[in-house]
C-alpha cells in the first residue's frame, strides 16, 4: 500500500526513508585520483543561514576525460565625459571666442556655406546651444569629436556551466551491473519528483563535484550545481559490445553542470555560506 506523502512542500516525497547510496567504479579498486559526486537535497541558503546539505547519494568515479574551468565577468561600457564646465573651458581656450561670438560666426558660416576649421572644431566640441545636426556638421568640417572617455565597468559574475565526461569499460558482469546502478542513481537524483497528484514538481537534487587525490590543489573548484544535461552513450569505437546478459561493456556518460551561485573569492577560499 503506498505511503501517504507529506503536505509540507519543503519535504520531498519518499526521500526521508531512502538510504544514502554510496557507489564506486571500478569495483574493488581504490583510485589514487577520483571524482566524487555528492548529491544533496535542494535547499537554498540565506544570507545568514547555510544550507544543511542533506546527502542523498555519493558516487565515486575515475577522473573525467577533461576538466574545464571558465570564469566570466559581466560588464558594460559607459562614457565618462568631462562635464560641461571643463568642456567649455577647453573649447574656449582653443577657439578664443565667447559663446555669443561663436554662435554668430557659426550662423554666418552656415549661411555663407563656408565654415572655418577653427569654428567647425569649436562647434563640434561645444556641449551647449547647438543641435545634433549642427554639431555633426562641425565634426565633419573640423575633423574632430569630443573624446567620450569610454570605459568598462563591472556588473557582476556570470553563472557558470561546465561539462564532464567519463568513459567506463566493465571488466566483468558485476562491474557492468555497478555501472548500470550508478547510471540509474544519477537519473533519479537529477529528475524532479511529482507532488500533489502531479500538480507540482519538487526541485531535483543538487550535486557537489570534488576531485580527490594528490592533484586536487591543481584542479578547479566547482560550486554545487544542477545537472542540466545527461547524455549516456553505450557505443564504443569498436561498435556495440554486450555481455551475454545484454549489459553493454562500454558506457560513456556526459554531464553538463549549472552552478547555483556565482563563483567568488569566498568560494575559492572555502568560507562561503553555501
Amino acid at each position: 500500500m503506498p505511503q501517504p506523502t507529506s503536505s509540507n512542500p519543503n519535504n520531498t516525497a519518499g526521500r526521508a526513508s531512502q538510504a544514502v547510496s554510496n557507489l564506486s567504479y571500478p569495483l574493488n579498486e581504490l583510485l589514487s585520483k577520483r571524482t566524487v559526486l555528492r548529491f544533496v537535497e535542494y535547499e537554498r541558503p540565506t544570507a545568514f543561514v547555510a544550507a544543511t546539505n542533506t546527502t542523498t547519494a555519493i558516487i565515486n568515479l575515475p577522473m573525467p576525460i577533461q576538466i574545464p574551468e571558465t570564469i566570466q565577468i559581466k560588464g558594460g561600457n559607459t562614457s565618462l565625459d568631462f562635464g560641461v564646465a571643463r568642456a567649455l573651458r577647453i573649447y574656449n581656450a582653443g577657439s578664443g571666442m565667447s559663446i555669443a561670438d561663436l554662435t554668430k560666426t557659426m550662423a554666418n558660416s552656415f549661411t555663407d556655406g563656408e565654415m572655418p576649421k577653427s569654428v567647425a572644431r569649436a562647434v563640434a566640441l561645444n556641449p551647449l546651444n547647438f543641435s545634433d545636426d549642427r554639431r555633426t556638421h562641425g565634426q565633419v568640417f573640423g575633423g574632430v569629436i569630443k573624446n567620450p572617455h569610454t570605459t568598462a565597468f563591472f556588473d557582476g559574475v556570470q553563472l557558470r556551466s561546465y561539462a564532464l565526461t567519463w568513459k567506463m569499460s566493465a571488466r566483468s558482469q558485476n562491474e557492468s551491473d555497478r555501472i548500470n546502478e550508478i547510471l540509474q542513481t544519477i537519473r533519479e537524483r537529477i529528475l524532479p519528483e511529482e507532488r500533489y497528484e502531479g500538480y507540482a514538481l519538487d526541485f531535483p537534487d543538487l550535486v557537489y563535484v570534488d576531485f580527490e587525490g594528490e592533484s586536487k590543489e591543481y584542479l578547479p573548484k566547482y560550486y554545487k550545481s544542477f545537472i542540466s544535461d545527461l547524455t549516456i552513450n553505450t557505443s564504443s569505437g569498436d561498435g556495440m559490445v554486450f555481455y551475454k546478459s545484454g549489459a553493454p561493456v562500454t558506457v560513456e556518460i556526459s554531464c553538463t553542470f549549472m552552478e547555483t551561485n556565482i563563483m567568488t573569492r569566498n568560494v575559492l577560499r572555502g568560507n562561503s555560506n553555501g
